[in-house]
């Protein structure tokens, strides 16, 4: 049922059954409470507030420490090259997408790694990004360097 009809429910119990309007409103309160943190979450994946604030560097450092938490057996390193100044809006946004889908696939088909190196290059009037994953030696099937690379150009 939606935020509306329960509204007009309440509506219709305020006189007749006062207790049973505030236990709607209790749970009005829950759910506006849990669309405000939707919204919030929506509009943070969109444009992330640390990308925004801090820039790529730091966004991306931080997706790398994220994913070294999830898999605690690998040892997980990011490092950043290059020129600090911010890069266009879209291509940073572009370049965070790219890497954070590249640690999304390393989650979900990587997990034995033991080595997972993330290395991001920017320069005047390119930027680049390489992730490179080792799997452990008893899994040769997987063992084979690499996960994304990418470049662009602006």
């Amino acid at each position: 049922m939606g935020l509306v009809q329960r509204l007009e429910l309440c509506r219709n119990e305020i006189i007749r059954d006062p207790g049973a309007a505030k236990r709607r409103l209790d749970e009005l309160q829950a759910l506006a409470k849990s669309a405000v943190a939707d919204v919030c979450r929506m509009s943070n994946d969109l444009r992330p507030l640390i990308l925004e604030d801090l820039g790529l560097p730091v966004a991306v450092q931080t997706l790398v420490e994220d994913l070294g938490g999830d898999l605690p057996a690998a040892r997980v390193a990011c490092r950043v090259v290059g020129d600090e100044r911010r890069l266009p809006a879209v291509a940073e946004l572009t370049i965070f997408r790219v890497v954070q889908e590249a640690l999304s696939n390393i989650r979900k088909h990587a997990r034995r790694a033991s080595k997972i190196d993330i290395r991001l290059e920017t320069g005047s009037s390119r930027s680049d990004w390489r992730c490179v994953t080792t799997a452990p030696a008893s899994n040769r099937a997987t063992s084979r360097p690499g996960c994304g690379r990418g470049t662009w150009v602006w």
